[in-house]
């Protein structure tokens, strides 16, 4: 009866069908992100999946695979409520991190959880990335200005007032939308990512952050200037495929390509000294 009990408490499920869950929540997850057709958002939701998925793999001989009872029973009613969210006809996100504790209570248990704790926080970030933080924080007619001042130097005559830039034969209104906030936590994210692949120094936990920051803003500054520009030479086309269309892209892979790089550049500040430390 004691052993009954014990094997009850103890509920080890095989690794082959946890990855198959696995997979089958990140699959449903991307899909649905995928009907949403904002590339920004599945870009963003892929990166952190393949990262959650390295971190992972790196760690998978060292984790501890021992669920109990309650545990599993509670990772299975999670899980199931994330399967019947997605076939909601009127809902086209799942919560990640309810996936993901679902998953890694069936696995390791309550106590277990604390393995993933980085992969927990990716989840949250996640999560907290979809929640309206954003609109409280107003920016618009900071990015005006710092867009004017970019036109004033390139020599155009330009002038702010508020979140307007006028120029000599039209003008532009920087609403919420294009104050750079999206493009900021972007890059926030890609920052985030970094530090939790790439343990660095204290002084570059701080850097990366702010670098990112000023990163988003500028590069959307940019953009915004660029905008008022086509605007001032009447071309509509041309405005709407860098406002909504592809060429609203090519920005956000131009910031993620110069962030890549400083960030590179940080690995190969820090290489010859981590090779110090390792060599006798």
């Amino acid at each position: 009866m004691t052993k009954v009990v014990s094997n009850l408490r103890r509920l080890n499920i095989p690794a082959f069908w946890l990855l198959a869950i696995g997979v089958g929540l990140t699959v449903i997850h991307l899909s649905l992100l995928w009907q949403t057709k904002n590339p920004n958002i599945l870009g963003m939701n892929l990166l952190y999946w393949l990262a959650i998925c390295s971190l992972l793999w790196e760690k998978r001989r060292s984790l501890t695979l021992n669920s109990s009872l309650f545990s599993s029973f509670t990772g299975t009613v999670l899980i199931t409520l994330v399967l019947l969210k997605s076939t909601s006809p009127f809902e086209q996100h799942v919560p990640p991190l309810m996936s993901a504790v679902g998953l890694g209570m069936l696995a390791s248990g309550l106590r277990g959880l604390k393995q993933y704790w980085r992969e927990l926080l990716l989840f949250l970030v996640l999560e907290l990335s979809r929640q309206p933080f954003a609109q409280f924080i107003e920016i618009s007619e900071l990015t005006a200005k710092f867009a004017a001042y970019i036109l004033w130097y390139l020599n155009f005559k330009v002038s702010s007032q508020g979140v307007n830039i006028t120029l000599s034969r039209g003008s532009v209104e920087v609403f919420h939308g294009c104050s750079g906030m999206e493009s900021i936590i972007f890059v926030l994210g890609l920052a985030l990512l970094f530090l939790m692949l790439f343990p660095t120094r204290i002084r570059n936990i701080i850097l990366i952050p702010i670098v990112a920051i000023f990163l988003g803003f500028i590069m959307n500054g940019f953009r915004v200037a660029l905008l008022a520009v086509l605007v001032d030479l009447s071309s509509k086309e041309t405005f709407k495929y860098w406002h909504q269309g592809d060429g609203s892209l090519i920005f956000s892979v131009v910031t993620t390509l110069i962030f890549g790089v400083f960030c590179w550049l940080l690995l190969q500040l820090d290489s010859p000294l981590n090779q110090d430390s390792v060599d006798p």
